[in-house]
């Protein structure tokens, strides 16, 4: 008795391939959506982590007298570039409250600080919600010291 065997048809490797296939996406759907869910978190983490930065060296040079009174009056965004990141920022100070007594002002600003990625405009990153905004407030003592010669500004 002879066994005859009969070849596979190129059509039935092409089906088996086919279902094969449809069967691993709802297999694998999960999981690529929890590595995408996973990259948008570490985004946002290292936003917040680099709007902290961003913050704690605004402060300083406040501290330091760097930034002009101006630039806090004028409530305009600053947008600069984070070296070895891959995003822009920006900042700028809103006006909340002043008080004002003779020869002192304090005030209680806003400073809105924006980070979004460096291949978009932030208009395109807040369409796309993927600029992050960090908004603390801040109080500022602004002292008028009067000299010999005319005013003086110290903040």
């Amino acid at each position: 008795m002879q066994i005859r065997k009969q070849p596979f048809l190129l059509l039935e490797v092409l089906i088996a391939i086919v279902l094969v296939t449809l069967s691993l996406f709802p297999l694998l759907t999960p999981y690529l959506w929890m590595i995408r869910s996973e990259q948008n978190y570490r985004s946002k983490v290292e936003m917040d982590h680099l709007s902290n930065h961003v913050y704690a060296s605004i402060i300083e040079q406040l501290y330091r007298a760097e930034i002009s009174w101006e630039v806090i009056e004028s409530e305009k965004d600053i947008a600069f570039t984070l070296e070895g990141t891959p995003y822009h920022a920006s900042y700028r100070f809103t006006h909340k409250k002043k008080k004002c007594n003779e020869g002192q002002g304090v005030f209680l600003k806003t400073l809105k600080i924006n980070i979004w990625p460096r291949h978009l405009t932030l208009e395109d990153a807040e369409k796309k919600k993927c600029a992050y905004s960090f908004s603390p407030k801040i109080c500022l003592v602004r002292t008028l010291a009067k000299e010999n010669q005319g005013e003086a500004d110290e903040t």
